[in-house]
């Protein structure tokens, strides 16, 4: 989505015309959640946080046309919502199990475990790069500035990503 388009649906939001968000959405949830998904671990909180992300970027009430790069702002967006989740978190105490949350410590549902699974297999600096690059598709070359990173070191985390991923599917194939 362009940045234009971006604008004039938040306006079309802010006039009060609901619609607006789906546009909003279809484009961006799906990106938001995967970076929630790679804080959180946990598919249901994933989706709790990001469905929270998308809710406060429709109550939105500045002008949007000072949102000068609209993947950036929903990634900062959706990764400081999965912080305060984590943060709030840390403060709960259970004296009991009985008081533990529905769901809690329960297993993600397995089309999700695909995506957790591969993600361990990265390290914080790869994962960065798979973020902005693949999930949110980014240049690679605008990913690396971003970044702070050269081009070249890019390349290479992008290239060990790949090796990853085919080692990760290959042996998925020897375990059946």
């Amino acid at each position: 989505m362009l940045r234009a388009e971006f604008i004039i649906l938040m306006r079309r939001l802010q006039s009060g015309d609901i619609g607006a968000l789906a546009p909003l959405y279809e484009e961006y949830f799906q990106k938001m959640y995967s970076t929630v998904l790679v804080m959180l671990h946990s598919a249901e909180d994933a989706y709790d946080v990001a469905t929270a992300a998308i809710l406060k970027l429709a109550d939105y009430r500045g002008d949007p046309a000072k949102i000068k790069n609209p993947v950036g702002y929903l990634i900062a967006m959706s990764a400081n919502e999965a912080k305060n989740f984590l943060r709030r978190r840390k403060r709960e105490v259970f004296s009991d199990i009985s008081e533990l949350p529905a769901g809690y410590g329960m297993e993600m549902p397995s089309e999700m475990l695909w995506l957790d699974d591969l993600m361990r297999l990265f390290t914080q600096e790869e994962t960065d790069v798979f973020l902005l690059h693949v999930v949110w598709g980014i240049e690679l070359k605008k990913a690396a500035i971003r970044l702070g990173i050269s081009y070249s070191t890019a390349k290479m985390r992008k290239r060990a990503i790949r090796q990853k991923i085919l080692t990760y599917e290959l042996s998925d194939y020897k375990n059946e």
